[in-house]
C-alpha cells in the first residue's frame, strides 16, 4: 500500500508493507519507532479537479493532507 504525494514540489512515496527473511520480519509503517495497530482494506479512486496538498503539522510532526 502506498501514497504518492507532492510535498513542497517533490514527489514522495509513503508505503506500508510486510517484509521478512528467516525469523525476522517487519510489518506496517517501517519508520523507526512507528507502531501500526489496525489494518484495513481501502479502495482508491481519483477525484478530478480538486486542489489538495500536504503540509507539515507542527503539533503532530506529520505531513497532513489538506483540501
Amino acid at each position: 500500500f502506498g501514497i504518492l504525494t507532492n510535498s513542497n514540489g517533490n514527489i514522495t512515496l509513503h508505503i506500508h508493507g510486510a517484509f521478512g527473511k528467516g525469523e525476522v520480519s517487519v510489518v506496517g509503517c517501517l519508520r523507526k519507532g512507528a507502531e501500526v495497530f489496525v489494518t484495513i482494506e481501502v479502495i482508491v479512486t481519483e477525484i478530478a479537479e480538486i486542489q489538495a496538498h500536504r503540509y507539515l503539522d507542527d503539533k503532530t510532526k506529520c505531513n497532513l493532507l489538506e483540501f
